[in-house]
């Protein structure tokens, strides 16, 4: 009998997003059936009631971002209104119509008051896909590989998990960072106290671990021998595997919406920003740095891509009063990856400012488009960038702005040309995990 490759992708199953975790599972599991080679399989699972499930054809398309979502429409609903509406009150109202559930506003009090409907619109879900011949559990036998691929700190696998393990399977994860334990003051405590908390477990639990850089299994090797625990469970394997460039879901002939197109359509320098709005992608330095340059006379824009994370509140309040807003400075929450697309294509450059990152996605997406990169300089970015990237000191607004100045005022990417850069494609990517993963569940 040939190894079978469990792949648990239960968060990115049950969640919306689209940001570097669920772009990893999301191609894992894609990928994973396609690139399978005699004797081994792949089949993606979720975790249902303490038991894996696998996942049907159907229920893969929500891998794919193609799933009814409640909460979008009613967002997408909401954004339309309140911009119709916003612009014929006075000031003060508008603040409060248009600020975000992590701020007093209206939209916190319609995320309270749907809180129940959408508990019960997910009770529903499960109700019928049980009433939907919901396929029996996975039986684990001697040889199997049960693969950790996604967030497992937001959810409880481990009853599962043990059965997995007592049945023969060996078990394996993915970590992409632990800067929740290294830098643990740029996350809400609730989220620190569940990685803090998860991490042991997974290491009870898992015989081999697969890092997305060399950075991030160091550090992870590092935390590992300096726990008690580590004596008692034992040596560990560990690896790492390189993370795919494309935007898997780029659509050539997708629709650009108008307010992405109106960005680019004035003669002007555009720098972009692509990532969670958290404390530690360090956009209040991105602001400080153009405002520089602004002040200057600059016509430089920045456009902010990515969605609202935690502890962003003073950030969004600075950007949405910010003078420059909706001239020079854009912020967009919901960008399709065809738009993202066309915003690497179109920009003057990536700007990546980040003080601490287990990757930096996109980083390798802008310069295999061709995109000049300007990124802090710390360890990973160095990894990643090598000398394709230009860097500066992510703690000195300056660093930035001379290197900007430079840049405009010659020409002169002070990096090798991303034309040379050349990087893995997904189906490369995964290709490579496979065998690593393979190799580091074998006994031997």
């Amino acid at each position: 009998m040939g190894t079978r490759i469990f792949i648990d992708c239960t968060d990115t199953h049950r969640c919306r997003f689209n940001t570097g975790i669920q772009r990893v599972v999301r191609n894992i599991v894609n990928h994973g059936a396609a690139i399978a080679r005699q004797g081994l399989t792949c089949q993606p699972v979720i975790l249902m009631d303490d038991r894996y499930i696998p996942i049907t054809a159907f229920e893969q398309s929500q891998l794919n971002r193609q799933n009814f979502s409640l909460r979008a429409l009613v967002g997408k609903a909401y954004i339309f209104w309140v911009s119709k509406l916003s612009i014929l009150l006075p000031r003060n109202c508008q603040r409060f119509l248009t600020g975000t559930k992590h701020e007093p506003s209206l939209a916190r009090i319609i995320v309270f008051l749907l809180s129940p409907v959408a508990w019960f619109w997910h009770k529903t879900k499960r109700l019928i896909a049980f009433s939907q011949n919901t396929p029996p559990p996975v039986q684990f036998r001697e040889g199997d590989v049960l693969l950790l691929a996604d967030s497992f700190w937001n959810y409880s696998p481990w009853l599962a998990v043990r059965s997995a393990k007592v049945a023969g399977a060996c078990v394996a994860a993915i970590v992409y960072d632990i800067i929740p334990i290294t830098h643990g003051q740029f996350f809400a405590p609730s989220s620190r106290d569940r990685f803090v908390a998860a991490l042991p477990l997974l290491f009870e639990h898992a015989d081999a671990f697969l890092s997305i850089s060399a950075y991030t299994e160091t550090q992870l090797r590092a935390y590992y021998a300096a726990q008690p625990f580590s004596q008692k469970l034992g040596p560990k394997k560990f690896g790492t595997f390189t993370l795919g460039a494309d935007l898997d879901t780029h659509n050539p002939l997708g629709r650009i919406r108008k307010k992405i197109l109106s960005v680019f359509a004035a003669d002007r320098p555009t720098y972009l920003v692509v990532g969670t709005l958290e404390p530690r992608k360090n956009h209040a330095y991105l602001l400080q740095a153009l405002q520089k340059l602004w002040d200057e006379g600059s016509p430089a824009v920045l456009l902010i891509v990515g969605r609202v994370g935690w502890m962003c509140d003073e950030l969004l309040n600075a950007i949405r009063c910010h003078p420059k807003t909706g001239r020079q400075l854009f912020f967009m929450d919901d960008v399709s990856d065809t738009e993202l697309d066309y915003c690497y294509t179109h920009a003057r450059a990536l700007i990546f400012p980040a003080i601490i990152e287990g990757f930096g996605l996109p980083i390798i997406e802008a310069l295999r488009k061709g995109l000049p990169v300007f990124a802090s300089d710390i360890p990973v970015f160095r990894e990643v960038g090598g000398a394709y990237v230009s860097y500066f000191d992510h703690t000195i607004p300056t660093s930035l702005v001379g290197l900007l100045q430079a840049y405009e005022a010659t020409g002169n990417y002070p990096a090798l040309t991303p034309a040379g850069f050349t990087w893995p494609d997904w189906s490369q990517s995964n290709a490579e995990f496979l065998t690593r993963l393979v190799a580091l569940s074998s006994p031997q």
